[in-house]
């Protein structure tokens, strides 16, 4: 069961998969451990992929990332760094260092 901003949220992606003119739904999910962003966002690419079949529109036509590599097996996407092809490469004189982990 969603709450009532889950629930807004998902009615959401229903209207704008059902109006064709509507511009595209980017979201970013946030929140600490166990407040049910896994839930909503499974929910909702579920939502998308019901409605374009419908709509005669793409399936599977998003992008799941996350920052973290463990995030993003837990919601079966990737990283951001992967899917925009950042490097880790940095300037000055720490470059091609690795970060220390503290």
């Amino acid at each position: 069961m969603t709450n009532a901003e889950q629930h807004e949220l998902l009615r959401e992606i229903i209207h704008r998969q059902t109006t064709p003119s509507a511009p595209p739904l980017r979201i970013l999910f946030t929140g600490p451990a166990g407040c049910g962003k896994t839930f909503v966002l499974r929910l909702a690419m579920d939502l998308y992929n019901r409605y374009s079949n419908t709509a005669n529109t793409a399936y599977n036509a998003f992008v799941i990332c996350a920052s973290t590599g463990k995030a993003a097996v837990v919601v079966g996407g990737t990283t951001v760094h992967a899917v925009f092809k950042l490097s880790r490469k940095t300037t000055g004189p720490n470059k091609g260092r690795r970060p220390q982990r503290q």
